[in-house]
């Protein structure tokens, strides 16, 4: 008994693993055959762009988008530049790769709230007084002190 359930298993596993390589094989070749294609098409949309300069999009509107066209012409000059395979941008505009949402970013700081702004403002004042007390401030300084502060005042009353 415990030999069939192994010999099961094994069977089991041996023809699962057999279509998995089958299936990788399938899918690199149609991928292979993507990158072909869609670095053919943009060589020539970028032929295109060299003998109709200024409307290539206007030539290619009842085709492709706007936006199709200048994808192409990315795809091009990244094509000239690395192998596609190995290249993610290039296979996010073949359309191979799908633009997934961007990870969250952990470890972001909330924004400052109201209090820690006004503790960090009378911090500062404080800093300021304690290294300059207010007898020696000038009539000129004490005056743009009573303007600067005015909208704190008048923040404080509405309170």
């Amino acid at each position: 008994m415990t030999n069939e359930i192994y010999d099961q298993i094994v069977d089991t596993i041996e023809d699962a693993h057999t279509r998995a390589e089958l299936s990788t094989k399938e899918a690199r070749a149609a991928m292979m055959t993507a990158i072909n294609d869609r670095t053919l098409c943009a060589a020539l949309v970028e032929k295109g762009q060299q003998i109709h300069r200024g409307d290539l999009r206007l030539m290619l509107s009842s085709i492709m988008t706007g936006q199709q066209v200048k994808a192409y012409l990315s795809l091009h000059d990244a094509a000239c530049k690395r192998d596609a395979m190995y290249d993610k941008r290039q296979l996010l505009l073949m359309g191979i790769l799908e633009a997934g949402e961007p990870p969250k970013r952990t470890g972001i700081k909330p924004r400052p709230d109201l209090i820690t702004y006004t503790r960090r403002y009378v911090g500062n004042i404080q800093k300021q007084i304690s290294q300059t007390p207010l007898e020696q401030w000038t009539d000129s300084e004490k005056e743009q002190a009573k303007e600067m502060m005015s909208p704190v005042i008048d923040f404080y009353n509405k309170l």
